[in-house]
């Protein structure tokens, strides 16, 4: 699944190429916390509850299913949320603001502005850096031969002072920093995506996986990477959970038969958040809504934070749940 392919279906607000029926609401979490985190710690994530037509905004909730909360509203497509180092600010993507890019709200909704924006280039999956100088993302520009690619970008905070970062690797995307601040791990692929980690200054790239992965995120602690992989018998229709070692060893999924994507990590590492849905692997028909649900670092304790809900009109949305940083 070339990275190309990823960047054009966001641009026209599809993933895959069957539209699925979806919705989200909030829920209690009948199972209880297991691992005895706190419940009021909130996850951002993205929802159509509320909005018409398949559009969609950033809402926040307790890490039990409680007390969710709109943030932004209006009939655009907001997707991406990333919450700022000290939680007070969250960073998203929007396609049809205007400007259309990375725009950013404080938590209780208000101080709605632009942050990033370049026509035509679609500036998208925000992340915060962990002082808080700068916000990285990616974007689509051409390469030598004007053919469309994805590059990734830093930014100083408020947007300022964008610059390209510099990897060997073509059609890259998704960057998630490293606890330290030195290095970015990032999906890259001009036929299949692979993860792969490179310093902030462009140097020590190189590749940790070598099956279809994509969307990692770094643990708290350094020590891990998560990311989704597609089943390589049903890709493009099932995708897991997996973590590795920040090298790339010691791989292990974490889910499986179902589509589980866009995994977060809790502020402590204990936990992961995600989103998810049944789909039929032979036909590839959805056969529930997406739900964001939660889980013990180890794949254990798997359950819903977000209910079914009732069903939307017909389109594909990625819920893309973000944990807020411990204080």
């Amino acid at each position: 699944m070339p990275l190309r392919s990823l960047r054009t279906v966001r641009a026209t607000h599809a993933i895959f190429a069957i539209a699925i029926a979806l919705a989200i609401a909030a829920c209690s979490d009948s199972t209880g916390t297991g691992s005895g985190l706190p419940d009021d710690r909130l996850i951002a994530f993205v929802s159509d509850s509320g909005n018409c037509c398949g559009y969609s905004s950033i809402f926040v909730v307790h890490a039990d299913g409680t007390h969710k909360t709109r943030v932004t509203s209006g009939d655009y497509h907001d997707d991406a949320p990333a919450w700022s180092p000290d939680g007070s600010t969250i960073a998203f993507y929007s396609s049809d603001r205007s400007p259309g890019g990375i725009w950013a709200v404080n938590a209780d909704g208000s101080n709605l502005r632009s942050l990033v924006s370049s026509p035509g280039h679609y500036p998208a999956d925000p992340a915060w850096s962990p002082n808080a100088h700068s916000i990285a993302f990616d974007e689509i520009a051409t390469d030598s031969l004007d053919n469309p690619t994805s590059i990734i970008m830093f930014a100083d905070a408020d947007g300022s002072h964008p610059h390209q970062l510099s990897t060997n690797a073509n059609d890259v995307a998704s960057p998630s920093w490293s606890p330290d601040g030195t290095r970015i791990a990032f999906v890259a692929s001009t036929s299949n995506p692979h993860v792969y980690v490179v310093r902030t200054d462009g140097t020590q790239e190189h590749q940790i996986t070598n099956q279809l992965d994509f969307e990692p995120q770094w643990s708290p602690d350094g020590s891990r990477i998560a990311f989704a992989t597609l089943d390589v018998n049903n890709e493009g229709i099932l995708a897991q959970i997996t973590v590795t070692s920040e090298d790339g060893s010691n791989r292990l999924a974490l889910t499986s038969g179902d589509v589980s994507r866009h995994p977060a990590w809790s502020p402590d590492g204990r936990q992961i958040a995600y989103d998810e849905f049944t789909r039929d692997s032979t036909t590839g028909q959805s056969l529930t809504p997406i739900r964001v649900f939660r889980m013990n670092a180890d794949g254990s304790e798997k359950r819903p934070i977000t209910s079914d809900g009732s069903q939307s009109p017909a389109h594909f949305r990625s819920w893309a749940p973000a944990w807020k940083p411990a204080p």
